[in-house]
């Protein structure tokens, strides 16, 4: 038997097997401490995952000294060459699958770390609708928009489970609208859903709570105002509220598009029917600017289906689009 190539995979074997030695014990310790995957939490697939990995980590020390027990004999160091690169394929499968499992956001928010267990405990309280427990945790000085490592507040936990009342009681409370740092943040989320999604409409009566709470609708999320990020999704009821609260229609986009532009740029023809009421003749002249000759061709398609109303708004100021 040539001893070259079994020589070569029990080396390379070996030297993989005493990097996952010293790695997967540190993955695991970071892991634990929320450093390699913050604000993870150990459970489920997780869990298990990081088990078998420090069971295989274990293995792959046992694997090792077999292996240079006699490592002179060639049929030895061949079958202990192919356990070792088992154990060593089954490690990496295991890590892959321990950090997606622990790095996922969790489907309940309340995951997220928090500095005592009476904030915890309020924040359990906000997922659950416990209001009693709620005005116990405020009325022993509890801060209704403390955060936890993730990120998540007390506003956004109440929403994301559907609990309006205690949404509206934690404003009543409080809590700051105008908090928007990270995705654990409900302005911030609210406005990744009206970008993305028509159902989203049943989170409208949540963004009125926060504009009656002092909401600016000319917030700055990410760069933008509010109201350019309502522009970017196709419910023109989100434009239409923060318009009514006064969100300013002229506050250009990080890329200096105004909503109108940002709207009809996403082909969101009744955001930008009911925005172009907001700006005269003249700001109209930058929208048929912005139009590129594919968003004009876009537009001869909207008018063959019947939908002439952004045309018609384009008319009236003078403004006529040339189709190809």
């Amino acid at each position: 038997m040539n001893s070259n190539p079994i020589k070569f995979a029990a080396a390379s074997g070996l030297v993989f097997a005493i990097l996952v030695m010293l790695v997967v014990p540190a993955f695991v310790v970071a892991t634990i401490m929320g450093l390699a995957v913050p604000g993870a939490t150990r459970g489920g697939a997780g869990s298990a995952a990081m088990n078998w990995l420090l069971a295989l980590s274990t293995s792959s020390a046992v694997t090792i000294a077999l292996m240079l027990v006699r490592w002179r004999h060639d049929k030895w160091l061949a079958w202990t060459s192919i356990l070792v690169w088992i154990n060593n394929i089954a490690v990496l499968a295991l890590m892959v699958v321990a950090f997606n499992s622990l790095s996922s956001v969790p489907s309940n928010p309340v995951a997220d770390r928090f500095g005592s267990g009476a904030e915890q405990a309020f924040m359990q309280a906000c997922a659950e609708g416990d209001i009693a427990t709620i005005r116990s945790y405020l009325a022993m000085g509890g801060n209704p928009n403390v955060t936890g490592e993730r990120g998540t507040n007390a506003l956004y936990v109440s929403w994301r489970h559907g609990q309006r009342q205690t949404f509206d009681y934690l404003l009543k409370c409080g809590a700051d609208p105008n908090l928007v740092p990270s995705d654990g943040y409900v302005v911030t989320v609210l406005l990744k859903r009206i970008q993305a999604e028509r159902s989203c409409i049943e989170d409208l009566p949540y963004l009125r709570s926060l504009l009656d709470a002092g909401l600016d609708p000319n917030l700055n999320v990410r760069g933008d105002s509010v109201l350019i990020h309502a522009a970017r999704g196709p419910c023109v009821e989100f434009s239409a509220l923060l318009m009514d609260y006064g969100a300013d229609p002229l506050k250009a986009s990080a890329q200096g598009k105004t909503a109108i532009e940002v709207a009809v740029d996403g082909t969101n023809w009744e955001v930008a029917v009911y925005l172009s009421q907001f700006y005269s003749s003249e700001a109209f002249q930058r929208v048929r600017q912005s139009i590129s000759s594919n968003s004009v061709n876009e537009l001869s398609e909207v008018s063959r289906a019947g939908r002439l109303s952004f045309v018609k708004a384009m008319r009236e100021r003078g403004i006529e689009l040339e189709s190809k």
